[in-house]
């Protein structure tokens, strides 16, 4: 049998290195005591996720698309009303009691969400991910989605903008069926320019066909100097295992950096 070559620790491991956590509020606006990091009992482990709070007790909260409700930070803006991006961060350990280090890393993730504070639906727009090897039941080590990038980006606006676009057209079609529903149409006044303003056409109407979203974008491939082709391999340059949990910490702390960096750039904005 292989050698577990799974990232393990020990409790009091985890403790110290959510205190490693710390250099991420160097990285994000607003005072040092409005970040913590929650440390959850989830089946069938543990959970470590940023938290914000600010001096009126607000904590930013949205649902993810998968994995339930989760607390957010604000990427650029103290001022919670202001913000328009929000970044969530989690960390998560199976229990695995074989052996003196019993949790065992399983996924650690940034998604970055866009949406006002008072909304709590806010679009998720993109999650960078690194999940761990997990053991098969022939006693074998192996990544999720085999061959993909660990870490990696996945794209997840798309779908959100789909589930909108399905929204307005079920509002379009209850708003033709309440006009309709006068009898004669034509006492309506202005019914065919304000169907035409509200109404998309068929072609604006078609869902595309997203499903290339669930893609995994290598967030670290050395492809420069490890050529790799599509055919099995027994190392994946593109398929990393974290060394430990300063490693992960680091890489949470600068890919949010990284975002914070882009979206500025793109939306005009800076941290305040």
């Amino acid at each position: 049998m292989a050698q577990d070559p799974r990232l393990r620790c020990t409790e009091g491991q985890i403790g110290s290195g959510r205190d490693a956590l710390r250099r991420l509020i160097e990285i994000l606006p607003g005072a040092t005591n409005a970040h913590s990091f929650e440390r959850r009992r989830i089946e069938p482990g543990l959970e470590l996720r940023l938290r914000f709070e600010n001096n009126r007790g607000q904590v930013p909260v949205t649902d993810r698309e998968i994995g339930g409700e989760t607390t957010l930070a604000p990427l650029f803006c103290r001022v919670l009303e202001e913000e328009s991006y929000w970044i969530s961060l989690s960390i998560r350990w199976d229990i695995d009691n074989d052996g003196f280090k019993p949790y065992v890393f399983r996924t650690a993730g940034v998604t970055l969400f866009q949406g006002l504070f008072s909304q709590r639906s806010k679009m998720q727009i993109l999650r960078a991910e690194w999940a761990g090897l997990r053991k098969t039941g022939d006693g074998n080590y192996v990544y999720e989605a085999e061959g993909a990038g660990h870490p990696h980006w996945q794209v997840d606006a798309l779908r959100a903008l789909r589930d909108r676009m399905r929204a307005r057209r079920e509002q379009d079609e209850a708003r033709r069926a309440l006009f309709e529903g006068h009898g004669n149409v034509q006492e309506v006044s202005g019914l065919d320019e304000l169907l035409a303003a509200t109404i998309p056409s068929v072609d604006e109407t078609e869902e595309p066909d997203i499903s290339w979203s669930s893609v995994h974008l290598a967030l670290n491939a050395p492809w420069h100097d490890r050529p790799w082709k599509n055919v099995p391999m027994k190392i994946i340059p593109h398929a990393h295992n974290p060394s430990g949990f300063n490693q992960i910490v680091d890489w949470a702390a600068w890919t949010v950096s990284y975002v914070q960096q882009e979206i500025g750039r793109a939306v005009g904005l800076d941290r305040r």
